[in-house]
């Protein structure tokens, strides 16, 4: 798939195609016209479908709110997110599933973090089954905005940043949209028993991104500034030397924000604009089966931003 900004259109368009089909084939307009191309869809209604509306979000130590109406209407929305914080905030959207309150599920994350894994795993599974997670990002002061687009049907979704909680209602009627362009695709998959990133070596540091978890659990993706050295060997020695009880230093050296955690199955457009150079693309959510963060034990991919 070419990555030229100036390809032709042709090569545009099939950018757009591929985010909208796997997105849920949101850019079909109609019952009538599903099959088609989202291009196709659009000049059978005799008019481009709009851009997804986008909601600017600014989150504060002081909390944070959702713009526009609320509930709003079901389809493609893509949340901008910005920070004055330095230190970064980290914003994550879900709803409950299977009977639980907010309330329940709250217990349930405090509890899977535990350091003691007789507390931890049931508490993980538990999660994982009976809350779902849409993404979100993360942000720093000095790389943010970044946007996330996300495909939210009728639910009520609990925005989480902190100790600061938003609802946001999603009704019908569904509004359609056309997603934005992408420049590639980050996959989280499961392979031989482990969780990986399936990434383009080389990525742009102002792109946009299409994620797909592929994986058996919620999976972020999480960019860390590393050295021009630095391998994914670096990265895996590291964590293999602090599990065994060393103090190594630590290879990721800046934090630059990125797309909180997703259920499996579900997909996000994440856009960006980070510095150039070389970074680590990690997942931080714990594996249900051994209670340890799913980056120690390999989910995380050296690439480079040019």
């Amino acid at each position: 798939m070419s990555t030229n900004p100036s390809s032709s259109g042709q090569g545009l368009t099939r950018r757009r195609a591929l985010g909208a089909a796997l997105l849920g084939g949101a850019a079909v307009a109609a019952p009538a016209v599903t099959g088609l191309s989202p291009a196709a869809a659009a000049t059978t209604t005799g008019r481009r479908l709009p851009c997804p509306p986008v909601l600017p979000i600014t989150l504060t130590p002081e909390g944070y709110s959702f713009p526009g109406p609320n509930p709003r209407p079901a389809g493609l929305v893509t949340l901008k997110v910005d920070t004055p914080d330095t230190a970064g905030r980290f914003m994550g959207l879900g709803a409950t599933r299977n009977g639980i309150t907010f309330e329940q599920a709250m217990k349930l994350f405090w509890e899977s973090t535990s350091p003691d894994p007789n507390v931890a795993k049931p508490a993980l599974v538990a999660l994982y089954r009976d809350v779902e997670f849409f993404g979100g990002t993360g942000v720093f002061r000095d790389t943010s905005p970044l946007s996330v687009t996300l495909n939210l049907q009728p639910d009520t979704y609990y925005g989480i940043e902190g100790e600061h909680v938003q609802q946001l209602k999603v009704t019908e009627p569904y509004q359609h949209a056309r997603p934005p362009r992408v420049d590639g695709v980050i996959r989280m998959v499961k392979r031989g028993g482990r969780s990986r990133f399936i990434t383009p070596p080389v990525m742009k540091a102002r792109g946009s991104y299409l994620v797909v978890n592929e994986s058996a659990q919620p999976q972020e993706a999480v960019f860390c500034g590393v050295a021009p050295t630095t391998t994914d060997r670096t990265v895996q020695d590291y964590f293999d030397a602090v599990h065994n009880g060393q103090n190594p230093p630590n290879p990721l050296l800046t934090q630059v924000g990125g797309l909180m955690a997703m259920s499996p199955g579900r997909k996000a457009i994440l856009q960006f604009d980070f510095p150039k150079g070389r970074y680590s693309v990690l997942s931080f959510y714990r594996n249900p089966e051994t209670a340890r963060k799913i980056a120690e034990e390999g989910m995380h991919r050296v690439i480079e931003l040019r």
